[in-house]
């Protein structure tokens, strides 16, 4: 789940930080982060991982390999 979410948040925070950057700057180093992780959080909770998760949900969550009943031994 790490390798995903490191999915997630790398492209996110450079989006943000590409589009946010400039307008910000003018604003504390507290309220430009405040403002950064407030939509990094919220785009991550609600747009992006649930979209990953759902892709890799074969690789998260593997479906445990089938028995055939017949038991040796």
């Amino acid at each position: 789940m790490a390798t995903v979410t490191l999915l997630g948040v790398y492209p996110i925070s450079l989006l943000i930080g590409y589009f946010l950057a400039p307008p910000l700057r003018s604003l504390s180093l507290p309220l430009y982060l405040f403002i950064a992780s407030a939509l990094m959080v919220s785009s991550l909770t609600w747009i992006v991982m649930p979209r990953l998760a759902r892709g890799f949900k074969p690789w998260l969550h593997p479906s445990p390999p089938k028995q055939d009943g017949n038991k040796s031994g």
